[in-house]
């Protein structure tokens, strides 16, 4: 018969064979987090504006696997890259920061 474990069991025993602390392992999860709804944005920029990977990469003067790389969060883009993106597909791109009192900083990348 299996044994079956519980997905903390698993979790807890991955952390005991991992060197690295919490605090880092969280900053991991965020980062893959953050790729995936980068990769989730450009994915819908692009479907929206009706273009193909190739179109869009023509526009942007980069090649279609630069943009499939990207939408399949296998790179991080950069600032500049979506605000080449958003520019190629005709979006606005603004970098929102809400401090702890609630206080935004609002700046625009492309419009």
């Amino acid at each position: 018969m299996i044994e079956r474990s519980t997905w903390a069991e698993i979790k807890a025993r991955q952390a005991a064979h991992d060197p690295r602390s919490d605090r880092e392992r969280e900053a991991n999860r965020a980062t893959v987090s953050l790729r995936f709804d980068l990769a989730q944005l450009v994915y819908d920029l692009r479907t929206s504006a009706g273009l193909t990977q190739r179109q869009l990469a023509d526009r942007m003067g980069t090649t279609q696997s630069v943009i499939s790389r990207l939408e399949q969060a296998g790179r991080l883009p950069t600032l500049e890259m979506l605000g080449r993106i958003a520019a190629a597909t005709g979006a606005d791109l603004r970098l929102l920061a809400r401090h702890a009192g609630g206080a935004d900083a609002d700046v625009t990348i492309s419009a």
